[in-house]
């Protein structure tokens, strides 16, 4: 629950959120914010950002791009660790949805590594629910979509049923 007088919010990233989202990369994402935001003005590329109290501190992003296997995929939900548990995952989640549901989709899908326990509760209690599908996890970064070798279980989400 967020603390009392803290302003959760999730929107549309811009360019002048670059600054708050290379502050919360992580390592496997440094220096990447400014391709996923270059992605983004292409087009079928979101990035969301979550905010406390006007200060970026997390973020997602859904990718619709059509030559993906999972379309639209939630990929790379991050908080940061002073963050959580204050509703913000909830948030950034919930605001990819509603961009997902405006684009025309019927379903959203993500992919989870067995090494990421803590989001598999979350992602339960957003109601996605396992596939019983896996595949091999792709690199993080999104951008050059290399291969890793973990295997990610798939989830998807109705976006029908709200």
């Amino acid at each position: 629950m967020p603390v009392q007088g803290t302003q959760i919010e999730a929107r549309l990233a811009t360019r002048d959120d670059l600054a708050g989202l290379e502050a919360i990369e992580t390592d496997r994402t440094e220096g990447l914010s400014a391709s996923y935001l270059n992605l983004q003005e292409k087009g079928d590329f979101y990035v969301v950002v979550g905010l406390v109290d006007g200060e970026v501190m997390g973020r997602a992003i859904l990718d619709a791009r059509t030559r993906n296997e999972l379309v639209p995929e939630l990929k790379l939900l991050w908080v940061v660790p002073a963050a959580r548990r204050q509703g913000l995952g909830v948030a950034i989640t919930s605001y990819l949805e509603s961009v997902a549901a405006q684009l025309g989709y019927d379903e959203i899908f993500l992919g989870v590594t067995p090494d990421n326990p803590a989001a598999i509760p979350l992602y339960i209690s957003l109601d996605y629910t396992p596939t019983g599908e896996h595949r091999s996890a792709v690199n993080v970064s999104v951008v050059d979509a290399e291969v890793a070798s973990a295997t990610e279980a798939i989830y998807r989400k109705s976006l029908r049923l709200r």
